[in-house]
């Protein structure tokens, strides 16, 4: 009986070292990688900006990868979980046999135990790096992506601005601002021989056309307030003997009235827009 004992198969750790060896060859290979990713950094700044999303996204891939280890990992430490737990069965029924063979076994396992207690905890500690990595890779593309939008906003805003400038410069139009503290709100009267442009200053509506000075009056009248509003009155050559009826007529209304004088090809108020401050 005593023989059988001696002659049984000894415990190997093969298995466990080869598990071991992997790891740290996956870990040695990742280091290696991402120290040869940090040494290839140029120095220009836009090529380190451009190229800090795509080591973003080599980091998420590289955590994936890390991920997909660790996994490997749980299910080589199962197996190997299993292995001990049957030869633990071994050992048991071994152990009517040769007590001192079952005790050094017995011991092996507790070392075994040990070293598998240890792994967990390394594994562990690599899972909660991989997620700060993967979460630290997650906040660089978002702040990336926050400042492509702001950067795309501002050409944008240069863009209408160039594109404002541009039709200001070609409809040769003057802008009026109101003054700060005004208490009446201005409306603007560009007076030619054709017609009579009427606009708010400042707001974005199309302007309202008259024919005439009666014209003008019947509106000024009906839908104008003398005490919260007044006009400007802006005359092109052309319109000069127009420009006596529309001042005779607002006067009659008590409106408060300000001049000014425009060339031929000028213009103070857009036919589409009215008279919005740019």
């Amino acid at each position: 009986m005593s023989r059988r004992g001696r002659d049984a198969a000894p415990f190997s750790l093969f298995a466990f070292q080869d598990i071991i060896t992997s790891v740290t060859g996956i870990m040695i290979l990742i280091t290696l990688i991402l120290a040869i990713e940090l040494i290839q950094r140029a120095d220009s700044e836009q090529q380190r900006s451009m190229r800090t999303v795509e080591e973003a996204r080599a980091a998420v891939a590289s955590v994936a990868n890390l991920k997909e280890a660790v996994a490997q990992d749980e299910k080589n430490l199962k197996a190997l979980r299993n292995q001990i737990s049957q030869q633990a069965s071994a050992f048991v029924e071994s152990a009517r046999y040769d007590a001192s063979h079952v005790q050094t076994q017995l011991d092996d396992l507790k070392r075994l135990n040990q070293e598998l207690e240890q792994e967990t905890s390394r594994r562990a500690e690599r899972s909660r790096e991989a997620k700060d990595r993967e979460n630290a890779a997650r906040e660089q593309l978002e702040n990336r992506e926050d400042d492509r939008k702001k950067v795309a906003a501002m050409l944008a805003a240069i863009k209408d601005k160039k594109e404002k400038l541009k039709r200001l410069r070609e409809l040769n139009r003057m802008i009026f601002n109101p003054a700060p503290g005004d208490p009446k709100t201005p409306w603007l009267l560009e007076i030619s021989a054709d017609h009579i442009l009427a606009a708010q200053v400042g707001v974005e509506t199309p302007p309202a056309v008259f024919e005439n000075a009666d014209d003008l009056q019947q509106w000024a009248k009906g839908k104008r307030d003398h005490e919260s509003e007044y006009f400007v009155l802006l005359i092109k050559p052309d319109g000069v003997e127009k420009f006596q009826h529309v001042n005779a007529v607002l006067r009659k209304l008590d409106f408060d009235m300000g001049y000014e004088l425009l060339s031929i090809d000028q213009t103070a108020i857009d036919p589409r827009r009215g008279a919005p401050s740019e």
